[in-house]
């Protein structure tokens, strides 16, 4: 079992992912990672806990660690989230027949930022949030009939640097870019 935690600023927006955004996020030279992939949400209310199975099958927890607290650094205004994640998650958690499940379809592409600012190259194989940086990504969300996107940054670190890794990671991803 792994047990991953981040501090997170997502948002979500409605409609299908518009092409200046994907092309801006993906750039010329991004070593990032896209993955398309199926997973089913438990459907319980609830905003601090997350129950998913990732391609269906791999079951997941996920507990935010405290209210969420306000962002603001040059073009980010959020609201930032520390969680706890722990996958495969069989163990820690009871489902019963009548859990309510949704399928939700994404095309995810997933960025890597050192402490330093600088992108690395992201790969299934070195995918684990191990050490400290920041993940960006962007993705393509398919709830049955309706598409969303969603733009994220996920900072993973050993201590209490989150905010400087989002700010580090958010100033590295617009560099050079304009929004």
């Amino acid at each position: 079992m792994t047990v991953d935690h981040t501090a997170e600023l997502r948002w979500f927006f409605d409609g299908r992912l518009p092409d200046d955004v994907s092309s801006w996020f993906r750039g010329d030279d991004s070593a990032g990672l896209t993955e398309t992939r199926r997973d089913s949400y438990r459907l319980d209310g609830q905003v601090d806990i997350g129950v998913k199975r990732r391609y269906g099958t791999i079951l997941e927890l996920k507990l935010r660690q405290g209210p969420p607290q306000p962002f603001l650094h040059r073009g980010l205004d959020g609201q930032l989230e520390v969680w706890r994640r722990w996958s495969p998650a069989d163990e820690m958690i009871y489902l019963t027949e009548d859990t309510t499940w949704v399928d939700i379809d994404k095309t995810v592409v997933k960025r890597r930022f050192t402490v330093d600012g600088e992108e690395t190259p992201l790969t299934e194989a070195n995918r684990a949030m191990t050490g400290e940086g920041c993940d960006a990504e962007v993705a393509m969300i398919r709830v049955r009939d309706r598409s969303t996107w969603t733009f994220a940054l996920a900072a993973f670190s050993t201590t209490d640097r989150y905010r400087s890794l989002l700010v580090t990671a958010w100033d590295s991803l617009v560099r050079d870019r304009s929004l």
